[in-house]
């Protein structure tokens, strides 16, 4: 984990950023040009088939599918702009562990409390995560971050409309701004915070997995 840390930290400035970048698009490119493999219904977020068949892995793979062009592009416009600066402003290590966790925050607050049978794709949760950390980052660095604040509020309110998954962008919302606040105030307080960080990261893991088991509970019932 040392050697990995040290990697990350190695790379070039935005390169995490263009990965993730990448790694979206590649998926998207075997979605629509090798529909044999059947993506979209083998990795997407559907909650009645995560319970019965046990696939929790959708709860992440479901974050790298996109349901068409606009969505992928949208959604990778977003992350280009937010990712390049707020990667530059945590670090590569906490940059991947806010979006990879946001993400997950995301899917389960989608598995939690959206329709059984619906399916959900996208990585909105995951940019929702990272818009609220710029958010609190910027603010404690005292930058301008009025834009952003807009940018989310009207991204909260396009959530209620049309066929959007709203609650994978709240969860991931949530999970960001609250990782955000951990990473300000470790870095802030230093040692003293160490109790308190590992704490919330710890009641973190354990609301989550606790929100997918009774959600499979009731599922399964």
């Amino acid at each position: 984990m040392l050697r990995y840390n040290n990697w990350l930290r190695q790379q070039p400035s935005g390169s995490i950023t263009q990965t993730l970048i990448g790694v979206n698009v590649g998926v998207y490119l075997l979605q629509w040009f090798s529909p044999q493999l059947d993506l979209l219904s083998r990795f997407a977020l559907q909650p009645q088939t995560i319970a019965e068949q046990n696939e929790w892995w959708r709860l992440i793979t479901s974050a790298f599918l996109h349901a068409g062009l606009t969505h992928i592009a949208f959604n990778m416009f977003a992350l280009w702009q937010i990712g390049s600066a707020l990667e530059k402003m945590v670090g590569p290590s906490r940059y991947l562990t806010l979006y990879l966790v946001s993400a997950l925050g995301g899917s389960i607050a989608s598995y939690s409390l959206s329709y059984a049978f619906g399916y959900s794709v996208g990585a909105s949760g995951a940019i929702f995560g990272l818009l609220t950390a710029y958010i609190i980052v910027g603010s404690s660095m005292r930058l301008n971050v009025s834009s952003a604040v807009m940018w989310l509020v009207i991204n909260v309110a396009i959530s209620f409309t049309g066929n959007i998954d709203k609650w994978a962008h709240f969860g991931g919302g949530a999970v960001g701004a609250l990782l955000a606040w951990l990473f300000v105030e470790r870095r802030r307080r230093g040692a003293k915070f160490d109790s308190v960080y590992y704490a919330v990261v710890t009641a973190i893991g354990g609301l989550l997995v606790l929100a997918f088991m009774l959600r499979t509970q009731a599922l399964m019932s």
